[in-house]
């Protein structure tokens, strides 16, 4: 099409609306000033308001450094884009530049919006290159000096907080905070945020190992209109990236592999720590799944080079624990080489707590390995404490089959087998199905001492091989909080008095005595305040405690 063309099909898209459809003209027109001119006045509408990360990376090279420095809007847009691709530095540099240059012929209005806008970008991009502590006391400080200011800007330092706080496992800091999130979204019709914040809700459910309710959440992210989910590449994978996790823990292994580049590609070019690290983790455990355990031990390898080239420390250190758990089958000793010092400075961080149980676990899974039951029991203990007190339900399966290896190895059967009863009913009511089988991959290396536990341990299809579905498991609602506290005996009582099993199925099921059953759910009656079976199952579904 001839540039006149092209420059007339341009002027009619801005007359409607279409505001990259014109700069995308413009530019194949040649008029780079007439771009300029249109990104200008809508830049940061199109970085935050339509989450666009590629279409402003695609636009970078057409705009000169004079453009870029005499338009405040464009390199705030240029900079937005660059803290989710990697490339802090620069962002980093445009801050600075524009920080410094003198704006005072803009009017005072005009003025504290950029700096709003330069704060906004330097607190997310903390988060994006996961100084997670430093972007949450920039994000609170956001809110003490803007706040109101700026409704679109206030629903991404909240969507930001929220994301903070799942990966940091406050999950109810992420329950009260996703409350104002979407409501200051909406009021603001910031689409694109309220995709970022299903995804922060998300990664919580995974975080928890509840896949049931991960599953619903993605259905109903994508079904939701006011969520911006399918209209950028980078919302689109960003989900799809949570799904893969989602679909493995289901044991969908079928066909899985065919989006495991596209999903590896996204992360190498836009991921930040937590989807980084669920993408690599999870094709590894794909390939080793598949038979290819040196393809896992590649891919882990290259997480850690991304690591090291991005700075992401903690990323680092999730891949060399990863490797670790791989090596214990075959080596205790590089299993032990390959697990980080105890001294580093990770463990310091908010996410330190989580970083050592996990390495106990990997710890406890090298002294089950060369017959030191008693450390290993030890060890998974930490894990397994650490687990419950966060509701972490992946890491206490993992932990709770430790511990019956451990239990084993020292003549305590009995236990051992409860422990292997417990794990069972956690991975089948939150459906984190892989991890439990996975763990048998442990086990099978452990020898003899093992076989008993191994028969315990259902097949794939008996444990569930089937896809979470939204209506086995309602999507949490911080409105079916309860004061109501079960233990988590009497919760596995009451999820097998739903199943319709009598006393004595239940105490089969667990290895427990019939007295023992009926112990528990006395006490279950009790804190329901219900006489019966169906009163119990009313009640609980009244408050929400089996959802």
């Amino acid at each position: 099409m001839k540039p006149n063309l092209l420059a007339r099909a341009a002027q009619w898209q801005r007359q409607n609306n279409n505001i990259r459809d014109s700069i995308n003209l413009s530019l194949r027109a040649g008029e780079n000033e007439s771009a300029a001119d249109v990104a200008s006045e809508n830049m940061m509408d199109i970085a935050l308001r339509e989450g666009e990360i590629d279409q402003i990376q695609f636009w970078q090279g057409s705009f000169s450094a004079a453009v870029i420095s005499g338009s405040p809007t464009i390199a705030l847009g240029l900079a937005w884009a660059q803290i989710f691709s990697h490339d802090h530095r620069r962002a980093s540099g445009l801050l600075a530049d524009l920080r410094a240059t003198e704006l005072s012929g803009l009017d005072q209005q005009v003025r504290r919006q950029i700096e709003c806008w330069c704060d906004l970008i330097e607190a997310i991009g903390e988060a994006t290159g996961d100084n997670l502590s430093e972007s949450r006391r920039q994000c609170e400080a956001w809110m003490k000096v803007y706040n109101e200011a700026d409704l679109v800007s206030k629903g991404a330092v909240l969507t930001c907080l929220c994301f903070l706080a799942a990966s940091e496992h406050r999950f109810g800091d992420l329950r009260t905070l996703s409350l104002e999130t979407s409501s200051v979204n909406n009021i603001a019709d910031h689409h694109y945020a309220l995709g970022w914040l299903y995804g922060a809700m998300i990664l919580a459910e995974l975080s928890r190992g509840d896949m049931r309710a991960g599953a619903a959440l993605l259905k109903k992210a994508r079904g939701d209109e006011n969520a911006q989910i399918n209209t950028t590449p980078f919302s689109v994978n960003l989900l799809n990236t949570l799904e893969l996790e989602i679909q493995y823990e289901a044991n969908q292994l079928d066909g899985i592999e065919a989006h495991v580049d596209e999903i590896l590609d996204f992360v190498r070019r836009h991921g930040i720590v937590d989807f980084t690290f669920s993408a690599y983790r999870t094709a590894a455990a794909i390939a080793r799944c598949k038979g290819n355990p040196k393809r896992a031990a590649e891919l882990l390898n290259e997480m850690r080079v991304i690591a090291g080239e991005s700075g992401f420390v903690r990323l680092e250190v999730l891949a060399r624990l990863t490797l670790a758990d791989m090596f214990v089958a075959e080596s205790a000793e590089q299993a032990l080489s390959t697990l980080p010092n105890h001294n580093h400075p990770i463990f310091l961080s908010t996410h330190g707590p989580y970083l050592r149980a996990r390495q106990s676990l990997t710890e406890a899974r090298i002294a089950a390995r060369q017959g030191k039951f008693h450390i290993s029991n030890r060890f998974a203990n930490v894990a397994l404490d650490h687990a419950r007190r966060f509701e972490l339900g992946r890491l206490e399966v993992a932990a709770l089959l430790c511990t019956a290896v451990a239990c084993a190895g020292t003549g305590r059967s009995a236990v051992s087998e409860q422990r292997v009863a417990d794990a069972i009913a956690i991975a089948s009511r939150l459906g984190c199905y892989r991890t439990f089988l996975d763990e048998r991959w442990h086990l099978e290396a452990l020898g003899p001492i093992s076989t008993p536990l191994l028969n315990l341990i259902p097949s794939e299809e008996e444990l569930g091989r089937r896809e979470p579905a939204p209506g086995d498991y309602r999507v949490r609602s911080p409105r079916s909080i309860t004061s109501v506290v079960l233990t988590r005996k009497e919760l596995a009582m009451l999820q097998r008095i739903r199943e319709g099993l009598s006393n004595r199925d239940i105490a089969s099921k667990h290895r427990i005595s019939e007295d023992t059953v009926k112990w528990h759910i006395r006490n279950l009656f009790a804190k329901l305040a219900v006489k019966n079976r169906v009163q119990a199952l009313l009640e609980s579904e009244r408050l929400g405690i089996l959802q």
